[in-house]
């Protein structure tokens, strides 16, 4: 997923969720999204990991944001990325900082976008969906021990890829997720305006996929 489609999709979402967001110029430093003086920086999948932490270190840091917020797709991140920006979301809890973060995802209908009331805790719903997967198969099957015993080493061996196949899961919902369907998604503004919601007739498009 391109910073392009994430920066469509979170327009559509700060829309439907009536946020006071004003989406800032694309060309330029500085952030994609401003919100009551906090910067709301998005990345896709290919994006420069190692530029992205440098410039949510320089929004904390500078003095000229109140907070940040991060939105990106759930295949940015690999075990080595999830290891740093776990760190860098410690570092701003000890700055009394949240860093709110919204995982992405999509599939062949529907994009999916789930919020996260501080990045640390994107990590630690991987380790709580990784250890249901586990506990539920262990008391399900008679035969769980052989059964894991196959799973887990393959799980283990490619952690980046069983992590990318949570965290889609985990931005799917099915709690906590907005989701819309891609053909029914309108097109949206994205150059630099105040982001105040769709009145009614502008979500009939997204009830109308809520409802199918």
């Amino acid at each position: 997923m391109d910073e392009t489609t994430v920066r469509e999709i979170m327009t559509y979402y700060f829309k439907l969720e009536k946020s006071d967001v004003k989406a800032m110029p694309k060309e330029g430093s500085g952030p994609d999204f401003l919100q009551a003086g906090r910067a709301i920086e998005l990345k896709g999948t290919n994006s420069d990991f190692s530029r992205a932490i440098q410039q949510f270190i320089d929004y904390l840091l500078t003095g000229n944001y109140q907070g940040l917020s991060v939105a990106f797709p759930h295949d940015l991140l690999d075990a080595g990325k999830m290891a740093t920006f776990v760190a860098f979301c410690q570092v701003a809890t000890a700055m009394n900082q949240s860093v709110p973060t919204y995982i992405l995802t999509e599939d062949e209908t529907f994009y999916y976008v789930r919020r996260f009331n501080h990045g640390k805790d994107v990590w630690t719903a991987v380790l709580e969906e990784i250890y249901n997967q586990y506990y539920k198969k262990r008391h399900e099957r008679d035969d769980w021990q052989m059964e894991l015993a196959k799973k887990a080493p393959l799980e283990f061996k490619n952690f980046s890829q069983t992590l990318r196949k949570n965290l889609h899961q985990l931005a799917k919902g099915p709690t906590d997720s907005r989701w819309f369907m891609k053909s029914a998604m309108p097109h949206v503004d994205t150059s630099g305006a105040i982001i105040k919601g769709f009145s009614s007739e502008d979500t009939s498009a997204d009830n109308r996929a809520r409802s199918q």
